[in-house]
């Protein structure tokens, strides 16, 4: 049996940018009709299901966005990337304790702890992309916020070369005069050590 945490990993990668199912959820965002997505089809999810309709059909983001207009739940087969039902309601468990307030983002988290099948839950309001899987719970940050931390984290290492440069000239200089110090040489560690980490 694989584990939640594998899933997980496994359900971010199908929605990384560039892929079908990112593409439909963001096509989800724009519209403003938030939309909760079942990645997996079995037994235990089947009988969480209640109403909706059989479609079976192959999954595309302009299926999944239309199919996403309507309340209920669409469950996706990702072995073969086939849209098996749509406007599902769902009924977990009401026993499982949940820590989310909106009714969309407690059914996911239910149904993921009850089936640990990987369940989407696009907020509507908060444009957020939310992923459970079993006890794990995961908000998808968008491209442009993560490129801004790349960003940041790239110009702070270039502050860091820099400074580590300044800091070996001057060591440099100081052994040619043979005034260097066990400080001197400490500051250069420093540095080193910070453009490591």
């Amino acid at each position: 049996m694989t584990s939640d945490a594998a899933l997980l990993r496994s359900a971010l990668q199908d929605i990384a940018p560039g892929t079908a199912l990112r593409e439909g959820l963001e096509r989800i965002q724009r519209s403003h009709t938030g939309a909760l997505i079942v990645l997996g089809f079995s037994p235990e999810l089947q009988e969480l299901c209640s109403g909706g309709f059989d479609l079976d059909v192959e999954f595309t983001a302009s299926r999944l966005r239309e199919l996403c207009k309507m309340d209920g739940a669409v469950i996706i087969d990702p072995t073969n990337w086939r849209i098996r039902k749509a406007n599902v309601q769902l009924f977990p468990d009401q026993s499982i304790p949940t820590d989310e307030s909106g009714m969309r983002h407690r059914t996911a988290q239910r149904t993921a702890y009850q089936t640990h099948l990987p369940v989407l839950s696009v907020s509507a309001s908060m444009r957020l992309i939310s992923i459970y899987v079993g006890k794990y719970h995961h908000i998808v940050e968008e491209p442009e916020a993560l490129l801004s931390r790349a960003n940041l984290a790239v110009d702070t290492l270039d502050r860091y070369s820099q400074r580590l440069d300044e800091v070996l000239q001057t060591l440099t200089i100081l052994e040619m005069r043979d005034s260097a110090t066990i400080r001197d040489v400490a500051t250069v560690m420093q540095r080193m050590e910070m453009i490591r980490r």
